[in-house]
């Protein structure tokens, strides 16, 4: 599908062709994350897990932020049809490979066709309507619309409806529900769940919006910008592999997840330092510490899902766990833009700017006229006002890295290699986990 998709996106010649190949390519490349993280549980024992996953998810989150520079510099020196083409050569990798390495003794056409018929299309359809419905709501709120009108708050309180309504049909209506809801039943679980959407959150938010504030607040170029981003690179990777092997010693988890919240929360309150006048050296030690935390979290809330996970529940919580973190992703985004441009209008209008409503729906684009304004009192009053409505995105973060770094010391630690968990007096009282 992933290979299709691109396909698709290369031969077209308008948006709904374009739209039609990134949704057929969102499909092929939602299922590759979870289906590794399957294959490696299927096949690698618990205590030893961490070490594998911690690397799959540094190459995920790797990728996540090269991609954007790698765009940047196709796009500027080459087509835009290059950010599908380069596909293709990893594609034919991968349609050779896996079925030569990843088989299974269960894998017959009639137990294929038999699953395919098994699965909750329904339930599933209705979910993904109704949070990609919610997702478009709130994307709009504040931007293209008021929070008052209908266009905002329609999509986002159908959406919501559409999605309470099939966790309802979920747990009373299928045999085999595609949502299994007592992955939440245990209080550890829940708190996993939501320490990694708030992670997914925080990732996608930072990879959004911190080169945006590079081209406003330090007149950087989107190359440029991505280049500064690859401090969190640096650091991301070597980290989650040590993480990872430390893990499979210890045979613990918590710690890692404690750490990379402590040091998010940190990462947050500096950049509320950020401003016009702070130097590049300041900036990058902030982000050497965003690469740390997300060092520490990325592959240790994976190994968390699957220890606390009950072993019948164990798949589902694992597409539990990667769906939340591209959802949180996907609200990271739209959240992020309604705080910013609600912030910086605000700040236009207390500062007497004509047109601030204007300017504030279309931020992103206007932001480049001001990086192109000559110094002085009129690009000095645009840029502080940018800079109040990123510090409003700094502000949210702040408030999400600090609830999470209290969530984390709630948890229960799991002996990885007894799979049983370890009594701590400060964790809540465990469910049926």
């Amino acid at each position: 599908m992933f290979t299709i998709g691109s396909l698709v996106c290369c031969l077209a010649n308008n948006f709904t062709a374009l739209l039609v190949g990134r949704t057929v390519q969102g499909i092929g490349g939602g299922g590759l994350y979870t289906m590794t993280t399957i294959v490696i549980t299927d096949i690698i024992p618990l205590d030893q897990r961490p070490k594998y996953l911690s690397i799959i998810s540094a190459v995920f989150g790797l990728g996540g932020i090269l991609g954007p520079l790698a765009g940047g510099l196709i796009v500027q020196y080459t087509t835009w049809r290059w950010l599908f083409y380069i596909n293709f050569p990893f594609c034919g990798i991968a349609l050779v490979v896996v079925p030569l390495f990843v088989r299974s003794n269960l894998q017959t056409p009639g137990r294929l066709l038999f699953g395919i018929k098994r699965i909750d299309w329904t339930g599933g359809l209705i979910f993904i309507a109704g949070s990609s419905t919610f997702l478009v709501g709130l994307t709009w709120a504040g931007v293209n619309y008021p929070w008052a009108s209908y266009q905002a708050w329609l999509p986002i309180l159908l959406g919501g409806l559409a999605v309470v309504g099939s966790l309802l049909y979920e747990r009373s209506v299928p045999s085999e529900p595609f949502l299994r809801l007592s992955v939440f039943y245990s209080p550890h679980a829940s708190i996993v769940f939501a320490l990694t959407l708030i992670q997914g959150l925080l990732l996608y938010m930072q990879l959004y919006y911190l080169p945006f504030y590079f081209q406003v607040a330090k007149g950087a170029t989107k190359v440029l910008s991505g280049i500064y981003l690859m401090a969190v690179d640096i650091i991301l990777f070597p980290i989650a592999v040590t993480c990872g092997i430390l893990m499979t010693k210890f045979g613990t988890f918590t710690w890692a997840i404690q750490i990379g919240f402590i040091s998010m929360t940190l990462a947050s309150g500096l950049f509320l330092l950020a401003n016009q006048n702070l130097n590049m050296v300041k900036h990058l030690f902030i982000f050497l510490v965003v690469g740390v935390a997300h060092g520490f979290l990325i592959g240790s809330l994976n190994v968390a899902t699957q220890a606390i996970s009950q072993a019948q529940d164990l798949v589902f919580a694992i597409s539990m766990w990667s769906f939340l973190r591209w959802f949180g992703s996907c609200l990271g985004v739209a959240v992020g833009g309604a705080v910013f441009n609600n912030v910086l209008l605000h700040s236009l209008v207390s500062r007497g700017v004509d047109q601030a409503e204007f300017i504030s729906q279309n931020s992103e684009s206007f932001g480049l006229i001001v990086k192109a304004l000559p110094d002085g009192d009129e690009k000095t009053t645009f840029v502080w006002a940018y800079l109040d409505g990123f510090r409003g995105i700094f502000y949210l973060m702040l408030a999400l890295s600090s609830l999470s770094m209290l969530l984390s010391f709630y948890l229960k630690n799991h002996d990885l290699k007894t799979g049983k968990r370890v009594t701590d007096s400060r964790s809540v009282d465990a469910g049926d986990a």
